[in-house]
């Protein structure tokens, strides 16, 4: 069996959880399938180390910082080079190509696009919804990563029900866990300036991930305590956010306890994770939130936003507060900042809960999903060509 992934959607300047997903996804299912082959789309800048004879990567199109060109490529080209080149199936992330001679399996993982608070951009929120609305009706396949992304797909489009399957999202335990390396805490230090301590976020710095209502909260706390514990922020601007940040953490004067790293190295992510007292995820709405479950393996506590779905990943594993709530969640921060025990045992339930997350079952249940839809694929070709010979 061969098949097609496009990653045309990531921009190489912003790079997203789809990157280290669909990699595992990539390089498991080669043990898992010794007869599968890839052929992967991605931009001509965009980094995807993989060594494989049984993985093509095709950089021929451009990417996600080339927009309207690959919009072009994704729509019209890329499922035609595919099939010429012997692919059965094309995967992609949020859209079923216009142009598609080849049976098409959609991931759909968020859903942002739908509310007008996310300023997503009219024109860009014109095209997902389209592109999802659109997608749901000619996918052979959907896969989306929770039970709430699932609910909310189908109270909005229930015909996706026959062909939608739900697969959590996956951990890699040998880089987050709870134990590092011989002075990994000084050469956070020496590279990146990191204090003692402190709070750590990671993500972009998209509006729907609301760091503003952070911001305000931790204004609240003592100052003893905002010198003992500033915020680090790890990950990449959007829309001028991290002005507007630094703006608000002026107007709060907490403008020096409030640290902008950008995106790190990926080596460094879980080091700095397991040297946080606590991590933090304000979002208004996730259809995952996988820096959620690293944070838990690296044995950091963490603090999310009560919206269903962390409730769903963390099943009790974190604290959860309205981060709405300015006044309650600086007290919920408080707490956990000065209260060892509570910390203790958030970090010994996040182990617990982050074990029912692995890249070796997310493999598992899309792949058998592919192969199910290519088995059903191809008997109704053949009965289509015995029909025609006769």
């Amino acid at each position: 069996m061969m098949l097609a992934l496009s990653l045309l959607c990531e921009n190489p300047d912003r790079l997203t959880g789809l990157t280290s997903t669909f990699k595992e996804f990539l390089v498991r299912s080669m043990v898992f399938d010794p007869d599968l082959r890839w052929i992967v789309f991605v931009g001509p800048d965009y980094r995807l180390d993989l060594e494989n004879q049984r993985i093509t990567v095709c950089r021929l199109f451009p990417g996600n910082n080339r927009l309207i060109p690959r919009l072009l490529a994704d729509n019209f080209l890329v499922a035609n080079y595919a099939k010429r080149r012997g692919a059965q199936l094309l995967l992609t992330v949020g859209f079923v190509p216009l142009v598609h001679p080849i049976p098409t399996v959609m991931h759909l993982f968020t859903l942002h696009h739908l509310s007008s608070e996310n300023r997503v951009g009219p024109l860009r929120r014109f095209y997902r919804t389209w592109a999802a609305r659109r997608g749901v009706r000619a996918a052979h396949l959907i896969i989306t990563n929770s039970q709430s992304a699932a609910t909310e797909i189908l109270s909005r489009r229930p015909e996706a029900k026959p062909k939608l399957i739900q697969s959590y999202e996956g951990l890699d335990h040998d880089r987050f866990k709870p134990d590092g390396l011989p002075g990994e805490k000084e050469a956070l230090r020496n590279k990146f300036g990191l204090p003692q301590e402190y709070i750590v976020w990671v993500s972009n710095l998209y509006p729907y991930k609301q760091a503003d209502l952070l911001i305000r909260a931790y204004a609240r706390l003592p100052e003893e305590l905002q010198t003992r514990y500033p915020i680090v922020f790890i990950g990449g601007d959007w829309d001028n956010q991290r002005s507007t940040l630094q703006a608000l953490a002026a107007q709060l004067t907490i403008v020096d306890r409030i640290i902008f790293l950008g995106w790190i190295d990926d080596e460094w992510t879980p080091a700095a994770l397991r040297h946080a007292r606590l991590f933090v995820l304000p979002s208004r709405e996730e259809t995952f939130g996988r820096s959620v479950i690293e944070a838990m393996a690296c044995g950091t506590p963490c603090l999310v936003n009560n919206i269903p779905i962390m409730q769903e990943v963390a099943a009790g594993a974190a604290a959860i507060t309205n981060f709405g709530d300015t006044s309650a969640t600086a007290v919920m921060l408080e707490s956990l900042l000065t209260g060892d025990q509570l910390c203790s045992q958030l970090r010994e339930q996040g182990l617990k809960r982050c074990q029912s997350f692995d890249f070796d079952q997310l493999t598992n249940d899309r792949l058998a999903a592919i192969r199910r839809l290519f088995t059903t694929e191809t008997q109704s070709t053949r009965r289509v060509n015995l029909k025609r010979s006769k």
